[in-house]
């Protein structure tokens, strides 16, 4: 992103030129004014001291004030280069722009016709590589569909574990960026009675090449047809991310099929305890920030779910959500689609971020 170059601003550079040339001259001036007294007559030469001193002394002020005037030039031009290369480091040190999507890319044995997935598979490759974010989390994708976004999107790596029946949770990190360090998931509902009700959550931790800061990325899909199972699956995802490993800055991203004032939202953001699988009721230790209220805190029309119909006001089921150790820059709901035609039927999530202080 940054690099450095040799200063080719013109005016610069004509008047470091100009500069060198009048000392040129100055000191050629002296030199002749001091030959042609001395070959003036012979009289020159019982010139006092102080006659040839008050002779030369204005070009020599002249001469000595101007050396005096390129010299501050010089330190004022490596003073500034220095504060350039300073910013520079401290920008590399403290954090760089992220760019994380979250999207629900619908699982490609529910449709056919013009919302098949094979008629809509290079809409949603144009749309990832259209924002180009450095981490992707992907909820409802196939084992053919992590697999066509594998081979067509350049510059990822993914980590998918299965999720429940056919679908999987896939990861996509860019490994330019970051380096794996570790993976897993693990259980939110382990037992149910409904059709695909079990759930799990996956999680990476990547390692950023040349700061060697880690970052943890959870990636979910909950159940919204069991209110119980649902709020009990945002206790034990919380539960798991305050007893991993290390402490580094997390995000949760995922279909969360829950609107934001339902309970579980609520208690993910702090606002509110919650049951456990214990029966112990208890708040979120770790509020979460919710991103894109964080950018649009009283906006309407934020709905990510809409059937392939494109309308603004459906629920809002899809969320990025920060811990510490990240600054909000940017949100969008993505309404990208081609001619009508949507890549899914959940608009994706963009959020910019940034590593705080806090966080490197």
């Amino acid at each position: 992103m940054y690099s450095t170059r040799r200063n080719s601003d013109p005016k610069n550079c004509s008047r470091q030129t100009e500069l060198g040339s009048d000392l040129f001259l100055l000191h050629r001036a002296i030199a002749e004014e001091i030959c042609s007294n001395r070959r003036s007559d012979a009289s020159a030469l019982t010139l006092s001291s102080s006659d040839g001193l008050s002779a030369i002394l204005p070009m020599v002020i002249k001469s000595l004030f101007l050396w005096l005037k390129m010299t501050f030039r010089y330190w004022k031009t490596c003073s500034t280069i220095c504060l350039v290369a300073f910013s520079v480091c401290s920008l590399s040190a403290e954090g760089s722009d992220l760019t994380v999507m979250t999207f629900n890319i619908r699982w490609d044995g529910l449709d056919r016709g013009a919302h098949s997935w094979d008629n809509r598979k290079l809409d949603v490759t144009v749309l990832i590589e259209k924002y180009a974010p450095d981490l992707v989390a992907l909820q409802e994708a196939s084992r053919r569909q992590t697999q066509y976004l594998h081979d067509s999107l350049h510059g990822y790596e993914s980590f998918s574990p299965q999720h429940e029946r056919a679908k999987y949770h896939a990861i996509l990190f860019r490994t330019q960026r970051f380096s794996l360090v570790a993976q897993g998931s693990f259980w939110l509902v382990k037992y149910s009675d409904l059709p695909g009700g079990t759930r799990r959550c996956a999680w990476v931790r990547l390692r950023e090449t040349g700061s060697g800061r880690g970052i943890y990325v959870y990636n979910l899909h909950l159940d919204g047809r069991s209110p119980v199972a649902h709020e009990k699956s945002v206790v034990t995802l919380m539960e798991e991310i305050r007893n991993r490993k290390f402490t580094d800055p997390f995000l949760v991203m995922g279909d969360f099929n829950a609107v934001e004032t339902s309970r579980s939202i609520s208690y993910l953001k702090g606002k509110m305890p919650l049951q456990g699988q214990g029966g112990q009721s208890r708040f979120n230790l770790i509020p979460l920030v919710d991103t894109v209220r964080e950018i649009f805190p009283t906006a309407n029309s934020l709905g990510t779910a809409h059937g392939f119909r494109g309308n603004l006001d459906g629920g809002r089921l899809d969320y990025i959500f920060v811990s510490e150790g990240f600054e909000v820059q940017n949100a969008k709901v993505v309404h990208d689609n081609n001619n009508s035609r949507y890549p899914s039927d959940h608009f994706p999530v963009v959020v910019d971020l940034q590593f705080s202080k806090q966080g490197s």
